[in-house]
């Protein structure tokens, strides 16, 4: 019987995070698989949400990275670092409206977050709201 790659529970998430970064440039696949379990483990996790999103941006799927990020947007309403990465990945594809309503997400959640902070003030810019 085949062994699946889905099954961590007696590694630590640590470990798990460690070896999709390695995994990265060699096996974007991998990385998903590694990091979607990662995230089961522990939703909104910072690092596996990047390496996922990483992972499949690599593959050219920037509109199955943005899907991604808006449903756990959407069923986590309360992590910041979902919004964050959504906002980001907004305003990298061009859509600063999107960008600006994720990232004022960020700051309402985390009112002191820098690198929120710092991406709102551009995609506001870039929709013309200067103030």
């Amino acid at each position: 019987m085949e062994q699946t790659h889905t099954a961590f529970e007696d590694t630590p998430l640590w470990s798990i995070l460690a070896r999709a970064t390695e995994l990265l440039d060699s096996d974007p696949h991998e990385v998903i698989i590694q990091a979607s379990a990662a995230l089961k483990a522990a939703p909104g996790q910072p690092q596996a949400l990047q390496l996922l999103i990483f992972a499949m941006r690599a593959l050219g799927d920037d509109a199955g990275a943005r899907r991604t990020l808006e449903e756990m947007a959407a069923q986590l309403p309360q992590l910041a670092s979902v919004h964050l990465e959504l906002g980001l990945l907004l305003a990298e594809l061009g859509d600063n409206e999107g960008a600006v309503r994720a990232l004022t997400q960020v700051i309402a959640l985390e009112p002191q977050h820098p690198q929120a902070s710092r991406a709102l003030a551009d995609a506001l810019a870039l929709v013309g709201d200067t103030e």
